[in-house]
């Protein structure tokens, strides 16, 4: 048991300490602190590392090599051609060499023409590349009606490629002559083909060395010319022909024998 003496003391350290060492005042809830400091804690500072990192870029395409073929395109545009459609068909022979495909269809395309369809082989026992181009020249930036500017930069690339080249236009028939014997079947064939349109030509003539087809040439309208071929001397039937051919404008013919299997070669 603590004398009185003894309790003094103690209440005097405990006072003491409370000097020294004062309890935190802890705020009742509900109400709001009066007097009272607010010291935070410094917060330390939030840096940001950015690790920059490269991406790796796409190479760059390859150049594309500029044809050995030098030509100037016009640069004026014609007025709209009202959706008519302009086709056409090149035919080329060569030596064969590198860069041939490439500045065709650099010409081609620098005139605005479109390429439907591309064929083309090399002749490997005599070096000779072949190819037959079919494009749509409804834009060509001259205007469709302007093609001899068109032929003239062919024919200076055919200079260069030692070139032969020959270039058929859809929209301008060809005039083709029938040759036909005694097989009414194979006429028949010819005539109601260019009748449907299927075969795109003019037939202004059918020619014949019998006579039995005249009555079907006259059903489709067509002028029929009975030319005999002698059988000691053909010379005469030939040259007949020839010239019939000639005089009615025709830059071909059809053979319509039955036993010739290229009816069509020249369309």
């Amino acid at each position: 048991m603590l004398t009185r003496s003894q309790t003094f003391e103690s209440k005097a350290i405990s006072t003491k300490c409370a000097a020294i060492c004062p309890l935190p005042k802890v705020p009742l809830l509900g109400r709001r602190l009066v007097n009272s400091v607010h010291n935070p804690v410094p917060s330390r500072p939030r840096t940001i590392t950015v690790h920059s990192t490269s991406v790796p870029t796409a190479p760059a395409p390859p150049s594309v090599p500029t044809s050995p073929v030098s030509f100037t395109a016009p640069t004026s545009h014609p007025p709209p051609n009202e959706g008519k459609s302009y086709q056409a068909t090149l035919l080329l022979q060569c030596p064969d060499r590198q860069g041939v495909i490439a500045a065709v269809t650099q010409l081609l395309y620098g005139f605005g023409c479109n390429i439907i369809t591309s064929d083309q082989c090399k002749d490997f026992g005599y070096n000779i590349f072949f190819q037959r181009i079919a494009f749509d020249y409804s834009e060509l930036v001259v205007g469709p009606g302007n093609v001899v500017l068109l032929e003239r930069a062919i024919a200076e690339l055919a200079q260069r490629f030692k070139m032969t080249w020959r270039i058929s236009y859809r929209e301008r028939l060809k005039r083709l002559a029938v040759l036909v014997s005694k097989e009414p079947h194979c006429l028949y064939d010819i005539l109601i083909r260019h009748q449907s349109k299927e075969l795109h030509c003019e037939i202004p003539i059918v020619i014949s060395n019998h006579a039995d087809l005249a009555p079907v040439a006259a059903a489709f309208g067509i002028p029929f010319k009975h030319i005999p071929i002698a059988k000691k001397d053909t010379t005469i039937a030939t040259t007949t022909t020839t010239t019939a051919i000639s005089s009615n404008s025709c830059n071909g013919n059809i053979n319509g024998n039955k036993n010739d299997d290229k009816n069509n070669s020249n369309l």
